[in-house]
């Protein structure tokens, strides 16, 4: 199933490359997000392929929503993660495909298409970086980069403010990149030592989640409880970080 998952991801990344900078309108959703005709093409492709492969799948998409099959495999699909980068021409943007069994994430596919960098893992099989397999290392906050979703300072102001300054005399730096997939690959690569959300949807981070585990890191939610589909909140990183950003956000 994890070459099903590659190849959609890897069709809808030849679009949006296709696609890249061309873009001169966008809808807006009820949440205020944009949408582009880009991310539903996405969409539509990596379904057509999902369901070429195994048609008795469940997808669940950001675009087209849940198919609602009865069935114990679900596919978790975010066909373009960073609309808003895309469309203002900054690539860092992604796929992002997740495969759940009885709603347990078991494989994930992200697709960063303009860095060429391709993501893969199956649950007790390690992750992947362009076949490559991955391995978180611990390093303390003081050291590392700290990634905060900006979906939540844009829709909580106040509060993301409040919670980005308990860290910024703990960590070295603090991002926020407007990529759930691009912080959750940069966990995988050392880049940041953790990474916090508050508002993020099961097809943001699905994928990521199960490379995180497979990479030696760390997923909970702000309790600090394993983190399951459905919860919006997420904190993944190496174990040393998690630790301390949740001794923070206590």
């Amino acid at each position: 199933m994890i070459r099903t998952a590659i190849k959609a991801a890897k069709a809808a990344g030849k679009i949006l490359v296709e696609n890249y900078c061309k873009i001169e309108s966008v809808s807006v959703k009820q949440d205020k997000s944009l949408v582009t005709e880009v991310d539903s093409a996405c969409e539509k492709k990596i379904r057509e392929i999902i369901l070429a492969k195994h048609p008795d799948h469940s997808i669940v998409g950001e675009e087209e929503g849940d198919d609602h099959k009865d069935s114990d495999y679900k596919w978790i699909i975010d066909p373009l993660d960073g609309t808003h980068n895309y469309f203002f021409k900054s690539p860092i943007f992604g796929v992002s495909i997740g495969l759940a069994y009885k709603n347990e994430p078991i494989a994930g596919v992200i697709y960063l298409p303009i860095l060429k960098e391709l993501y893969s893992a199956e649950r007790g099989k390690g992750c992947f970086l362009n076949g490559k397999k991955m391995l978180i290392k611990d390093k303390p906050l003081k050291e590392s980069l700290v990634s905060f979703s900006s979906w939540y300072f844009r829709s909580n102001s106040g509060d993301a403010q409040a919670e980005a300054l308990k860290f910024f005399s703990k960590c070295f730096e603090i991002r926020v990149n407007g990529c759930a997939v691009f912080n959750l690959a940069g966990v995988l690569k050392n880049t940041f030592g953790v990474m916090l959300s508050k508002s993020n949807k099961d097809w943001d981070v699905a994928a990521g989640v199960i490379m995180i585990k497979e990479a030696g890191g760390v997923v909970t939610d702000y309790s600090g409880i394993p983190w399951k589909l459905g919860n919006p909140n997420i904190i993944a990183g190496n174990k040393t970080c998690h630790k301390d950003a949740l001794e923070l956000m206590g």
